[in-house]
């Protein structure tokens, strides 16, 4: 399926990293309630932008659905907590709809994913400071210690 037809998905990704389709594999049977069932799964690539090292970075998505299509919203409710449901009340229904949701929630939040595999992360850990001061310079805060302790500042 061509990541065109999946305008939402679209919108999100930086770019198609090389690859302008999604790969879909879905297979439909009846289940033992006489309804239609949608089992099987979607893969694309794309270029994302993170939100922590603003660099374009690869993501692979992948959705795996199972869901159970059903005509009306009464149907639906019936069936809402024992799986996934798809309102279609007439025949023709999209294949882009039936996974474009599950694609979108399995981008990543900020790109990279945790921000120990961001690749392009800046180091947030620094070489330690010598203790000693600079000479001849003095310690603003020997003025705060010396009032607690009551002695005086040379």
């Amino acid at each position: 399926m061509p990541l065109s037809a999946l305008p939402r998905l679209r919108a999100l990704v930086a770019s198609e990293g090389g690859a302008s389709e999604v790969q879909v594999e879905l297979g439909f049977r009846i289940d033992a309630s006489g309804r239609l069932q949608v089992a099987g799964e979607a893969v694309a690539s794309a270029m994302v932008a993170c939100s922590r090292c603003m660099e374009d970075v690869p993501v692979r998505v992948q959705a795996s659905v199972d869901a159970r299509v059903v005509r009306s919203e009464a149907e639906a409710s019936e069936l809402i907590a024992e799986c996934d449901v798809i309102v279609a009340p007439s025949r023709d229904m999209e294949v882009a709809h039936l996974i474009e949701d599950d694609l979108l929630l399995g981008l990543p939040e900020t790109g990279c994913g945790d921000s120990d595999s961001c690749p392009n992360l800046p180091p947030t850990e620094y070489p330690v400071a010598d203790d000693d001061a600079s000479p001849g310079r003095a310690n603003p805060f020997d003025a705060l210690a010396a009032l607690k302790t009551g002695t005086d500042v040379e």
